[in-house]
């Protein structure tokens, strides 16, 4: 017999808006500045320092959920009087959070404390607004009733889930999808739950009563931005724990089987963990840390274009974690195809060539790009004593190469990776030296493209799965896991041949410009309204100098929306409805003896600048911008 809760103080109801008020903040231009302050440049990117304030945030924190119907709170996650509900977590289903008679259902972060072993609230670290001040911290998970209005779109749902659920084999799931904005036709099935850019969630389907086996989420989006609100990476954590809960309920043959297919990684790491979620099958066999660098590129797909492309896909990939220079004779093919390959097996942030990692299948993967036993072997077997000479003269290999002792100590090092053994710290520093890392990168990604015919994709797929030239088929090339692979891997080398075009290294960020280009930011934030003070004009050179290098003809050629004609130009990386929407209207540029088009300096500048008022409520909480005021580097957090 379970033991009875201990009692808990009372808790203070808080607030909840009126249906039809999720937008209010961004319809009052006081508010709505504070509101767009608060987020981040197409929101987080993925980075590490993110990531872990929104697993924090996500299952760590006690919240409530509140359903609002007609203006007016039906529901919440607590007694009547206020007290907290401490029903079981496995019992939290039985009062479904969408029915519009009061009940009391354990909150979201209950059932991710209670499966997590840990209590809630004890480890919460939200995420700080633009003005210090935390932006999700005590919030409820709100909840909008809009079932009646969306009614129509669910009407044929009950007979589709009845064939649903004559698959018996088919595990429940959970599907959360950012908005598509992309303007192309497609199918698309209207979601159960909507989640708002401030962190409010919709319900236009009610899932338990429609029987859903698969529950559907989408994130809301604007064309042009990439990653989802601190926001809204909460409000989904909260959603999923409670949906996972009612499936779970629903499904108990298969409480234990239930699929989250996140195409976004909008889910924290720790909310997966906690409730038990399991990956679709064709990720089933990859590492949480190559699993949540696909579903980040998955951000780029369908996004109706990407606003400054250069901080949206900060955190992406693993860009940040080269340390070693270029190679003598490494192309900028090579060098892209190299950044492909890491940033799907994404290493370890602080230490990328010391990383040891274990697979799903129990094999240890080690260095930056991951090397198993077999590409280590297949690497060394492939030179010939003539070809190690003449690495280690190009600086490419340490002189140590040279002995045939220390090979056949190699030999047995990549043995012992084979037989599934892990490599101490002294093994991987004595074997896998930063250079000889990149050198074997090198030469294994050459054999791998010329293996699958330069699809770039396609050879970051086969060597982050631990595949070699020789053992590539199309067995594997064809599967559902190499496909999704490869198809994350192409984003990837796409990105990084973008960031090849801009020319500068980061070192005249957060200066000054002086000369032409100074008076032009001074002229473009004149006709932008804005105040030119030494603090504006150096925010916008820091913006240009990361985005386009002062480069003013750059367009952003690496994604699908390129492609459909809106990709991001100029020297603030603007996509066209965004440049159209903030574009200068006063006359004044052409006044200036400008052209009022998106890739003419002083117009993007003037359009930028507006557009970042706009969203951010100043220059100054560009998220790249603070970031660097405050040491950082210039990304999104």
């Amino acid at each position: 017999m379970s033991e009875k809760p201990a009692e808990v103080p009372a808790k203070k109801v808080p607030d909840v808006a009126k249906v039809g008020d999720h937008h209010s903040g961004e319809n009052q231009q006081g508010a709505g500045l504070q509101h767009e302050a608060a987020k981040v440049l197409s929101s987080q990117g993925g980075n590490e320092a993110h990531k872990a304030a929104q697993a924090n945030d996500g299952a760590g924190a006690s919240h409530d959920v509140t359903i609002v119907e007609n203006g007016k709170p039906v529901a919440k996650g607590g007694t009547a009087d206020g007290a907290v509900d401490h029903k079981p977590a496995h019992k939290a289903a039985e009062h479904h959070v969408v029915h519009k008679e009061a009940h009391k259902p354990a909150s979201a972060e209950a059932i991710v404390a209670e499966k997590s072993g840990g209590q809630a609230g004890t480890d919460s670290q939200p995420k700080p607004d633009a003005s210090g001040a935390s932006s999700s911290e005590g919030k409820p998970l709100e909840i909008v009733d809009k079932t009646a209005e969306y009614a129509d779109k669910f009407k044929d749902a009950a007979e589709v889930e009845a064939k649903a659920k004559e698959k018996a084999d088919a595990p429940p799931k959970i599907t959360v999808s950012l908005k598509d904005n992309s303007g192309e036709p497609a199918e698309r099935k209207e979601p159960h739950y909507v989640v708002k850019r401030d962190g409010k969630v919709e319900m236009h389907g009610d899932p338990v009563k429609l029987g859903a086996k698969d529950v559907r989420v989408e994130v809301e989006r604007e064309p042009g931005e990439v990653n989802p609100s601190a926001e809204q990476q909460a409000a989904t954590d909260k959603l999923v724990a409670q949906v996972n809960a009612d499936l779970q309920k629903a499904f108990p043959d298969q409480a234990d089987k239930v699929v989250l297919d996140d195409q976004g990684d909008v889910v924290s790491r720790k909310t997966e963990q906690a409730t038990g979620l399991k990956p679709p099958a064709e990720q089933s066999k990859l590492s949480p840390e190559t699993r949540e660098s696909v579903d980040q590129t998955k951000r780029l797909h369908r996004s109706g274009g990407v606003d400054m492309p250069r901080a949206a896909t900060e955190g992406m990939g693993s860009f940040e974690t080269r340390d070693v220079p270029r190679q003598k004779g490494e192309t900028d093919k090579v060098a892209a195809g190299k950044e492909a390959w890491a940033g799907l097996f994404k290493p370890d942030k602080d230490h990328p060539y010391e990383t040891v990692r274990k697979t799903p299948e129990g094999e240890h993967r080690v260095g930056r790009y991951g090397f198993n036993g077999n590409q280590l072997e297949s690497w060394l077997s492939s030179l010939t004593p003539e070809m190690i000479d003449k690495l280690i003269a190009e600086g490419k290999l340490p002189k140590s190469f040279a002995n045939p002792e220390f090979l056949a100590k190699f030999k047995e090092f990549a043995a012992k990776l084979k037989n599934g053994e892990q490599p101490t710290p002294a093994e991987m520093k004595q074997f896998l030296p930063k250079e000889a890392q990149e050198t074997i990168a090198g030469k294994l990604l050459d054999d791998m493209n010329k293996a699958t015919g330069d699809n770039a994709g396609m050879s970051a797929a086969g060597l982050v799965s631990g595949k070699t030239a020789d053992t590539m088929d199309q067995t594997f090339m064809t599967s559902p896991e190499a496909q999704e692979l490869s198809r994350a891997g192409k984003t990837l080398f796409d990105v990084a041949t973008q960031r090849q075009l801009i020319e500068g290294d980061g070192s005249k960020l957060g200066r000054l410009p002086e000369g032409d280009r100074r008076e032009l930011v001074e002229k473009a934030l004149e006709i932008a309204g804005q105040p030119v003070t030494d603090a504006n004009i150096r925010a916008v050179n820091t913006i240009v100098q990361h985005e386009s290098s002062w480069n003013p003809g750059v367009t952003n050629n690496w994604d699908i929306n390129a492609q459909r004609g809106i990709p991001s130009q100029g020297l603030m990386q603007t996509i066209p409805p965004t440049f159209n929407a903030h574009k200068d209207r006063s006359g004044q540029v052409e006044a200036a003896g400008h052209s009022n088009t998106i890739k003419d300096p002083l117009a993007n500048l003037v359009a930028g600048i507006k557009y970042s008022e706009h969203r951010y409520g100043s220059l100054q909480n560009v998220p790249g911008v603070r970031s660097m005021a405050q040491g950082g580097g210039y990304k999104p957090y």
